[in-house]
């Protein structure tokens, strides 16, 4: 798996606009503007990329908020550091099944 790590959320627009990802993860403290505030320019970008938040378990609202502006999950701290790549993999299949689910429904 390919990481690239970015300060602030339009270096990680300009990101994408130049390299193809599967996820994008944003800690939900500076970044969660980012992912909240961008889900529709990273939506047009690609409709397969995942956006996955890593919240406080006290900022539960905000992961709420984050899943219902598209965030397509929520990862609560505190969190095993090893799980985060089996939440990134799990996202992006995720993501990638409702993308071919809604290619089929276009078809039929």
């Amino acid at each position: 798996m390919k990481v690239v790590a970015c300060s602030n959320g339009r270096e990680g627009l300009d990101i994408l606009r130049n390299e193809p990802f599967d996820a994008v993860v944003c800690r939900h403290t500076v970044a969660a503007f980012f992912c909240m505030r961008t889900q529709g320019v990273v939506s047009l970008m690609s409709s397969n990329l995942a956006v996955l938040v890593l919240a406080d378990v006290s900022d539960i609202g905000s992961a709420l908020q984050a899943l219902s502006g598209g965030a397509t999950d929520v990862l609560i701290t505190p969190y095993q550091t090893d799980f985060v790549a089996d939440f990134v993999r799990r996202a992006i299949v995720t993501k990638r099944t409702e993308t071919e689910i809604a290619q089929y429904r276009q078809r039929f």
